[in-house]
């Protein structure tokens, strides 16, 4: 295909530094403006009129660094464009153009959605936590539970064997005081029985002293 029938295709930064030196300019105007406005309500206060040598040398003073900007930019571009003209894979056809300006956007799609993916990848990462914190949590609350019935049982089982150990003492002190009583009795038996043959004795004697 010749030349002629293919369109330059500009770099986006050149494009760039035009819209940059435009706006400079724009600001350069900007400021022209404000001061020969500044210099008006300046002189007027004393109902004089400015030269335009002054005009001159005040708008000069304020435009003259942001228009040296706006002029460098501009001509970076420039450059730059004329550059690249001399690369001929810089000139494309229309169907090139249109065959690009869809691979672009199949691009921007495809971004598009490997970011929905990953939005959804890490949602599902953030409900699998949830899932395990939450099984973590009923695990260790029955494990808990299961400690507390061991714990209940193992009091229950010990309150059990006191209360029988407290049964037996009870029981061996009872059989103890009926022992001690009946010694007791046993002893007092024995007393009575051994004073009654004395009382025997003593009668005895004083019957035979009687019938002497």
């Amino acid at each position: 295909m010749n030349m002629k029938d293919k369109k330059y295709r500009r770099s986006g930064v050149s494009i760039a530094c035009y819209v940059i030196a435009a706006i400079m300019l724009v600001y350069v105007c900007y400021q022209i403006g404000s001061t020969v406005s500044t210099i008006n309500e300046y002189y007027a206060q004393y109902e004089m009129n400015a030269t335009p040598m002054e005009y001159l040398t005040y708008c000069g003073q304020a435009a003259l660094q942001p228009f040296f900007y706006a002029l460098a930019t501009f001509m970076f571009g420039f450059i730059l464009d004329a550059v690249r003209k001399n690369n001929k894979a810089n000139y494309l056809s229309d169907e090139e153009i249109e065959a690009a300006k869809e691979a672009k956007k199949e691009a921007k799609d495809a971004k598009k959605f490997a970011k929905g993916e990953a939005a959804a990848a890490k949602a599902g990462n953030v409900t699998t936590a949830e899932k395990s914190v939450e099984a973590d949590f009923a695990k260790s609350l029955d494990e808990e539970l299961k400690a507390d019935e061991k714990k209940a049982e193992n009091k229950g089982q010990g309150q059990k064997k006191s209360g029988g150990n407290r049964k037996n003492s009870s029981y061996n002190n009872r059989a103890n005081g009926g022992n001690r009583n009946n010694g007791n009795r046993g002893g007092n038996n024995r007393r009575s029985s051994g004073k009654k043959p004395a009382a025997d004795k003593a009668e005895d004697k004083a019957e035979a002293k009687s019938e002497e």
